[in-house]
């Protein structure tokens, strides 16, 4: 993914999870769960550094269990 849809991405996902804590502190690692305008279901990890910044990690297609997470977390909002 180019940054620019990346950042796209991480503004409309709505559910996001804490997935582990950094080497530095203050700064963790999350991932984020959306779905993208095309359709594809997508999880991006990423750092969120202590000035508030985003640093990707990576990104893929979500497996079916992280899409049934997907699917409750969206219909609870």
């Amino acid at each position: 993914m180019v940054f620019r849809r990346v950042e796209e991405f991480l503004i409309r996902s709505h559910t996001y999870e804490s997935v582990s804590k950094g080497k530095v502190k203050g700064e963790n690692v999350y991932a984020a769960f959306g779905q993208t305008t095309g359709g594809r279901y997508l999880v991006i990890f990423y750092i969120r550094k202590s000035a508030g910044s985003i640093v990707p990690i990576s990104a893929r297609e979500m497996d079916d269990k992280e899409r049934r997470y997907y699917g409750k977390q969206k219909e609870s909002y």
